[in-house]
């Protein structure tokens, strides 16, 4: 400021001479020759004033960028030997730099602003902490930010009117540390140990206790929750976006097909037997909404009625391109819950998506019907052998000690037909089969000789109907 004065009286001086240079006096233009040398060094010495006084703001005034500083990170030399404007200083200074307290064990900047309510409600507990730890220990500086739209002026005037308010010193018109501790809400408290940001905190968090703790080098006990960097346009948690994913606690998942990804069934339940999670990987549809539906689990394929535009998602075709269409992912966590409840969560998230009704109900349809050839015949009984169904051999099929339904659920399995057991046999069974099941004329063949004959016939059956959603 100085130096901008003395220019501009050096300008005014430069006015003078020039005003006499156009007059006619000979003596002012011999004035004006003598004068002339001088002023080019007086000009010559107010531009190197200026660029010193430039030189002289400071590395943090040249800063073009300042980078906000994480926990952990060192305070940069050239903050330390910033000037700071302050008001209320216990000494009169007008200015101070951090460096004046470099020496103290800890700092703390509290951010304030006079229109701040619960700031100047924090005041005189800060100057009790002041007090009870010892200036040569500790400084508490306040820092009222530009950002505020308070000013030096305002600033001072507060103090003044505020006669009954602890003496405690402020920056004022702050633009610098409001960049390297950014916060979106005041009070706001910075702690410095060791030339290094030690920790932000809200006004809950200045304790003796945590005083204490900082001044021995220790971590402090902190309610602050970091800011976390989010772009509402992008997906949450992708790419770090929202910070790290924490433990969900629902979460559903619904992919398309995944090559290399093998097809798999996972469920997970806790100590208690309860559900926590469920797992399909590569399944067709048909897969997970037999799972899903009770119903369904139930009945064999052969009870399930398409009622839906398109039937190609039910087919199970062999084809990549089938799959890469009609193979999904699916993965839901929750809350710990029962099997049925879990079920519920997954119809719910299938309904969203795949938009179908599925209801079950009674309906009459072809059906092979079991009956005895002679109701008056009992059941009869062949050689004891052990089974022998899964072992793939040639030679026929053995079902010792076997119920009837389990057998013919085969059969419906096979011929794609509900197959209704009217035998009234309830015994379990011995039975001796063709070893290709698929053969009905084979099969009828055999069972003759256990007086069960089998014929196609109208009958009302339990089956589930799955329909396209009407919205």
């Amino acid at each position: 400021m100085n130096n901008f004065y003395r220019g501009g009286r050096g300008l005014a001086f430069f006015k003078h001479l020039f005003r006499l240079f156009k007059s006619r006096n000979n003596r002012s233009r011999t004035l004006f020759s003598f004068a002339a040398p001088i002023l080019c060094f007086m000009l010559f010495n107010l531009s190197e004033a200026r660029t010193q006084s430039r030189d002289d703001l400071g590395a943090a005034e040249r800063q073009t960028e300042i980078k906000p500083l994480e926990i952990g990170d060192t305070i940069p030399e050239y903050i330390w030997q910033l000037p700071l404007r302050v008001v209320n200083h216990p000494a009169g200074k007008d200015t101070i730099t951090l460096y004046d307290y470099r020496d103290k064990k800890l700092i703390i900047l509290d951010f304030w602003a006079t229109w701040c309510t619960s700031c100047i409600k924090a005041f005189p507990k800060l100057d009790t902490l002041q007090k009870d730890i010892g200036q040569k220990e500790m400084q508490i500086v306040l820092v009222n930010s530009k950002s505020t739209r308070d000013n030096s002026i305002s600033t001072k005037q507060f103090f003044r009117n505020k006669r009954y308010l602890p003496d405690l010193l402020s920056v004022t018109e702050d633009t610098v540390f409001k960049e390297l501790f950014p916060h979106r809400s005041i009070p706001h408290y910075v702690w410095l140990r060791d030339g290094r940001l030690l920790a932000t905190t809200k006004a809950e968090d200045l304790t003796c206790e945590n005083i204490q703790k900082a001044m021995a080098g220790g971590a402090i006990n902190s309610s602050r929750v970091p800011r976390i960097s989010f772009d509402i346009r992008q997906p949450l948690f992708d790419n770090g976006n929202g910070g790290q994913a924490p433990v969900p606690i629902y979460k559903s998942t619904l992919s398309p097909f995944m090559n290399g990804l093998k097809s798999a069934f996972a469920i997970d339940v806790n100590d208690f037997g309860q559900y926590t999670r469920l797992v399909f990987t590569n399944s067709p549809l048909i897969n997970l909404l037999t799972y899903a539906y009770p119903a369904l689990q139930a009945l064999s394929p052969s009870r399930l009625i398409l009622d839906v535009e398109d039937k190609s998602p039910f087919r199970q075709e062999p084809f990549m391109k089938w799959k890469s269409r009609h193979l999904y992912t699916y993965e839901a966590r929750f809350p710990a819950t029962t099997e049925e409840k879990a079920k519920e969560l997954m119809q719910s998230d299938l309904r969203t998506y795949f938009k179908y009704d599925i209801t079950d109900t009674i309906m009459e349809m072809d059906c092979l019907v079991a009956r005895p050839v002679d109701p008056n015949v009992g059941k009869v009984r062949d050689i004891a052998k052990s089974t022998n169904q899964n072992e793939g051999e040639s030679t026929d099929t053995y079902f010792q000690d076997y119920a009837l339904d389990a057998f013919f659920e085969q059969i419906e399995a096979l011929q794609r037909m509900p197959v209704v057991n009217e035998t009234g046999m309830e015994d379990r069974s011995i039975l001796r089969l063709p070893t290709d099941l698929s053969d009905m004329s084979r099969v009828k063949s055999a069972l003759q000789r256990y007086d069960i004959e089998f014929s196609v016939e109208k009958r009302q059956v339990p089956v589930v109907i799955l329909s396209d959603k009407k919205n």
